[in-house]
């Protein structure tokens, strides 16, 4: 019964997403609580969407014209169109007599799913493929899609077709459930039976739909929202799943049923979803695991233009953006194999050089190398180097005195540090700014001692490139050999990633906290 549905709630309601226009309605993203800060100077690594042409020609090469029953004359209508996981405007249209708007143009649409919307923002969507004339009527009083009338598209036909057999079948299972639920007896039994006979006829309905057209692309996109069948997946001899099996078994043939080569998809909403799932669920978030399934996707696409090209910026910018320490070794090399070798052709010159800079910054403090050597002077101006602090870990910490998050966070971290030095920890630390006496008062009013305290007022080093310091505090976790275990962690995190550490890596008896240093997030500061 909740098969049923569910299945039929969801194929209405999938494809339906709210329109847009270039984007029409931008929503900021929810956030969690820490974040890592982006650079001053951030490139720009985003392709624009497709350009599609809207210059009138006396040879059209699609002629969609849409008659809309109940539509005010003179008012708008656009058309719009769907790329990865947004939607944007290719036309805008006046409403002529009797709800007739017509759009037509020089240069052929790229297959995909495309969207009417009224100046009210009702709307509905529709199949653009080869055939590209043709005509939709309908009417706004009695539902656009249930009263969807096609002329000149077999492939819209089917597609409404389809949306409204579901409806249909949506309205018996809901009539179905709630006799289930209020039904008692034999009543009951009945609507049960019923349900599950719906559920077959649904799924004999699918399959016969797409079997009459595998290759339609909305044939495709129902493939593409089917999820993989697990139903003949064994079970144990105890009654119970091999779970570690099952994950590896859905993992294998998360694919066979989308043709993910097919470029149309990325007109519509399933391509960027079911992507983004792959990589987001299905991929170890580990970047020795992330970095050769990019490289086999991004294989598999190179050869189609556009979606190479959305491909490799979303893999690049969700790894470049991840809340996840140690991802950025994922953009390093993303950035290094498509983006510094050519490829990216979408990139201006100067966006190009600031990426390549970001690349090179970030190539000094990826999670598993050595960290630059410094050898800055301390307040009486004797040179301390950071090698030759001799500790199982160091603490690097940037700071400035004049930084109001540093003036929360110092006293925080060395309250912290006074806890665990015991365990073999000590903190080299680095003054960012040029006022002397301003950095001095400050560790005297602290009293920060014990710490390794130095400054660079003269510039003799290049610790802002080599350690990433665009904002401060920013705070390195390295053991015996100055080898980098992890970066931009707040203080109030270090603790936890360090008994983890000692009882997994070193084998020490500080007793494990339970945090996996994986799934620590990264935190940037103020300036």
């Amino acid at each position: 019964m909740k098969k049923v549905l569910i299945f039929a709630f969801a194929l209405l309601s999938h494809f339906g997403l709210m329109a847009q226009t270039k984007p029409l309605n931008k929503k900021s993203a929810s956030s969690n609580s820490i974040k890592k800060s982006a650079p001053k100077a951030q490139p720009k690594t985003t392709p624009a969407a497709p350009k599609i042409s809207t210059a009138p020609s006396g040879k059209e090469e699609y002629d969609i014209t849409v008659a809309v029953k109940g539509l005010e004359k003179g008012k708008n209508a656009y058309l719009g169109y769907y790329f990865g996981d947004k939607q944007y405007l290719i036309d805008t249209v006046q409403v002529q007599e009797n709800g007739v708007v017509r759009f037509n143009r020089a240069k052929k649409l790229p297959g995909g799913m495309y969207l009417f919307v009224t100046h009210d923002i009702q709307y509905f969507e529709f199949i653009i493929d080869s055939v590209q004339k043709f005509t939709l009527k309908t009417d706004t009083s009695l539902g656009m899609v249930g009263n969807m009338q096609v002329i000149g598209s077999v492939d819209n036909e089917r597609f409404f077709s389809y949306l409204k057999s579901m409806e249909l079948f949506r309205k018996d299972a809901e009539e179905l459930k709630a006799k289930v639920e209020q039904g008692k007896g034999k009543e009951k039994e009945t609507a049960q039976k019923q349900l599950e006979d719906l559920d077959s006829k649904i799924k004999s309905y699918q399959k016969n739909f797409k079997a009459a057209r595998p290759g339609e692309l909305f044939v495709k996109m129902l493939n593409g929202n089917e999820d993989v069948d697990m139903s003949g997946f064994p079970i144990k001899a105890d009654g119970s799943y091999d779970t570690v099996a099952q994950f590896y078994y859905y993992k294998t043939h998360f694919w066979d049923k989308l043709d993910f080569r097919d470029e149309r998809l990325l007109y519509t909403p399933v391509y960027h979803k079911k992507m983004s799932r792959y990589f987001e669920d299905l991929v170890f978030q580990t970047p020795d695991s992330i970095i050769p399934e990019t490289d086999w996707f991004i294989g598999e696409i190179s050869a189609l233009p556009d979606l190479f090209k959305y491909t490799v910026h979303f893999l690049t910018n969700k790894y470049e953006k991840s809340e996840i320490m140690g991802m950025d070794r994922v953009f390093v090399h993303l950035g290094k194999k498509f983006y510094l070798t050519g490829r990216a052709t979408w990139m201006s010159e100067t966006d190009m050089a600031k990426f390549k800079d970001r690349i090179t910054t970030l190539e000094y403090n990826l999670i598993g190398i050595n960290g630059m050597e410094l050898n800055l002077p301390d307040s009486s101006e004797k040179l301390r180097s950071l090698y030759a602090v001799k500790a199982p870990i160091t603490i690097l910490v940037f700071w400035n005195p004049d930084c109001g998050h540093c003036q929360k966070e110092i006293p925080m971290l060395y309250k912290l540090w006074n806890g665990i030095k015991d365990n073999g920890v000590a903190v080299y630390s680095v003054n960012t700014e040029f006022d002397k006496n301003l950095w001095t008062k400050f560790i005297r009013e602290k009293g920060l001692n014990g710490w390794t305290n130095v400054h660079d007022i003269k510039v003799t080093h290049n610790f802002r490139k080599w350690y990433d310091v665009y904002s401060t505090p920013v705070v390195y976790l390295m053991d015996a050999d100055k080898k980098i275990l992890a970066k931009r962690i707040a203080a109030d995190q270090i603790e936890g990633y360090l008994k983890n550490y000692y009882s997994k890596e070193l084998k020490k008896t500080w007793k494990d906290s339970g945090i996996d240093p994986k799934t620590l997030k990264t935190e940037g500061g103020d300036h």
